[in-house]
């Protein structure tokens, strides 16, 4: 992937460059994580710098240890059942992405992982988490909409 599209995404975000990257490399890990092997492993030879961002992200939360968005998502993923919810936004918090973020984020990133490995099979990876599959359905609106329902506010 360009590097340009990572720094016009922190730019339009208003993020670091290592930020993005750690967040995308989370939201990586969790379709990692539900997805089908094949599926997974045609993402990463189609996007190469994907096992980077993985790893930047496991650095990342491994510096920044459990934060409080960390523990109120397991403790949201309690409650709703939703373990894929909870490790999203954990693992996203972790990489310095707060809630009031993720809404724009997650499907920003999703959108840029389509234009790299097609639609097809981005839709076959986040179809078992039902978070990142309302992302990528809804975007920005969506995830909002998620996010008010679990924080209580809309980013």
């Amino acid at each position: 992937m360009d590097d340009n599209i990572i720094k016009n995404l922190a730019a339009q975000l208003g993020l670091q460059v290592e930020k993005v990257q750690a967040g995308i490399g989370a939201v990586l890990r969790i379709i990692g994580e539900q997805a089908s092997r094949a599926d997974f492993q045609q993402l990463l030879n189609t996007v190469p710098e994907a096992a980077q961002w993985m790893a930047q992200a496991t650095a990342t939360a491994a510096q920044t240890g459990g934060s409080i968005l960390g523990q109120a998502a397991q403790l949201v993923g309690g409650l709703t059942g939703s373990a894929g919810l909870a490790d999203a936004v954990a693992a996203l918090g972790k990489s310095g992405i707060g809630p009031d973020m993720i809404g724009r984020f997650v499907p920003s990133v999703l959108q840029m992982l389509q234009a790299q490995a097609g639609a097809d099979l981005i839709e076959r990876l986040v179809a078992p988490v039902p978070f990142l599959r309302d992302a990528l359905g809804g975007g920005a609106t969506a995830m909002a909409d998620v996010l008010t329902n679990l924080f209580g506010r809309r980013p």
